[in-house]
């Protein structure tokens, strides 16, 4: 079945496009017409796409007439189109005030982390900027001190370090809560034990 036309009013237009060229391509495999020579194939293209996308299409600019009619050349001149322009300094701002919320282990932070990094243009610089964000933001003094001590830190010795310190903590809890049960039950054996005596 071929897909529906391009959602130009789509809230994310570069999803919808890269969801409608896959949809696309799956079409012209399935059918064969992948098959056919690439007029046919272009014809194809701009039948699907629909009409609001076709009177895109038809603003776009071409370095010659020969590319204006190859399928490859338009269909960049849509994923151009559909592609948001990302403020860079909005992206980072975004990237730099986010915080490890109580309860949420390092691993789900830095997922989240890794996803907001990607539209900040880091580069090679990318691992190295999570890495300061996590000493950055570590809401355990100790274990910020830790990390900073370390001269040659790396993102996954970082994570290594942090993923300890949440396991012992998690341990020392259950050992506490543990203790606590242990204690109410001593106290209700106890109070059981002088009731049945008196």
């Amino acid at each position: 079945m071929p897909p529906g036309p391009l959602q130009l009013d789509s809230s994310n237009l570069e999803q919808s496009w890269n969801f409608w060229s896959q949809q696309f391509d799956l079409y012209m495999t399935a059918s064969g017409a992948d098959q056919k020579p690439e007029s046919t194939q272009f014809a194809i293209f701009l039948h699907l796409i629909g009409d609001d996308a076709l009177q895109v299409c038809n603003t776009f600019t071409f370095a010659s007439d020969d590319e204006r009619s190859k399928l490859d050349v338009v269909r960049q001149k849509f994923a151009d189109y559909c592609q948001p322009r990302h403020n860079i300094v909005y992206e980072r701002y975004q990237f730099w005030r986010q915080t490890q919320a109580p309860g949420e282990n390092i691993d789900t932070f830095v997922t989240s982390l890794c996803d907001k990094a990607k539209s900040c243009d880091f580069g090679s610089q990318e691992e190295s900027m999570i890495r300061d964000h996590i000493v950055l933001t570590c809401p355990d003094q100790r274990l910020q001190e830790r990390l900073l001590r370390d001269p040659d830190l790396t993102l996954a010795r970082a994570l290594t370090i942090y993923r300890a310190a949440e396991s012992r903590k998690e341990q020392h809890h259950d050992v506490a809560r543990t203790t606590s049960i242990d204690q109410v039950s001593a106290g209700r054996y106890m109070h059981l034990s002088l009731s049945s005596s008196s």
